[in-house]
């Protein structure tokens, strides 16, 4: 009993838990826009970035056709281009999207839309009546002028310019912007008697418009031979 006690000291730590790697991505969601038949729109950019603790590793995936991306995996934080190509599709909104898949962690997924919007109509020009014909006389008077009536069939803004290609042929004005009026005269002048062709021709600003031909028939006729008499016997006697 006259033993001294000896008291060993016991220390115990309890560490936290290692928190596991958790993905973060920003912005949560992309959108692109851009014309049927036009040009990619810009690409645009994923920022990664680890919430958690250990290492990070993440792969990516897309599930629409008209979707790409780059790189395929990374490490730790990073970026990711997120891209869309419209090739044909129609106009309309398309719904897609891209899954960041880290190891060990909840895989996060970003909604992607991507509208494409229908390409603008070309103008297209019409011109009524789409025939002309004349009448006159050798020699004789002009006939009267007669009009061509001019509209947009298409879309945006239409300008328009007129030429012809016979020397018999005029037209007033020479230019114009929407629907309008243009005046065809003829002049008779030393034409020959018989039909004569010619026409006149509306060409619409853009490259994808098609020019509009108005054939021109003149019709000069013979002049009226004035009556002239005569008598037999061209004497008499008694």
């Amino acid at each position: 009993t006259g033993v001294t006690p000896i008291t060993i000291p016991v220390s115990f730590t309890v560490t936290a838990a290692p928190v596991p790697p958790t993905i973060g991505v920003s912005p949560t969601n992309l959108s692109f826009t851009t014309q049927q038949g036009g040009s990619n729109p810009p690409a645009q950019t994923l920022t990664i970035s680890n919430t958690g603790s250990n290492a990070l590793r993440w792969g990516i995936s897309h599930d629409a056709p008209w979707l790409w991306h780059t790189p395929g995996t990374g490490t730790g934080a990073g970026t990711a281009t997120i891209g869309v190509t419209p090739g044909a599709l129609l106009a309309g909104t398309y719904n897609g999207q891209v899954t960041l898949w880290p190891n060990g962690a909840t895989p996060v997924t970003i909604p992607v839309s991507f509208t494409v919007t229908a390409a603008p109509v070309p103008p297209a020009i019409s011109a009524s009546p789409t025939s002309l014909a004349f009448t006159a006389t050798q020699g004789g008077s002009n006939p009267a002028a007669q009009t061509l009536s001019i509209r947009n069939t298409g879309g945006g803004i239409l300008n328009w310019s007129v030429s012809h290609d016979a020397t018999w042929l005029g037209h007033t004005p020479n230019t114009g912007t929407g629907t309008g009026t243009v005046t065809i005269s003829v002049l008779t002048g030393s034409l020959t008697v018989g039909t004569h062709s010619g026409r006149v021709t509306f060409w619409p600003n853009g490259s994808t418009a098609t020019p509009v031909t108005i054939p021109v028939s003149f019709t000069v006729t013979a002049a009226p031979v004035p009556p002239a008499i005569s008598a037999s016997p061209t004497s008499l006697a008694f």
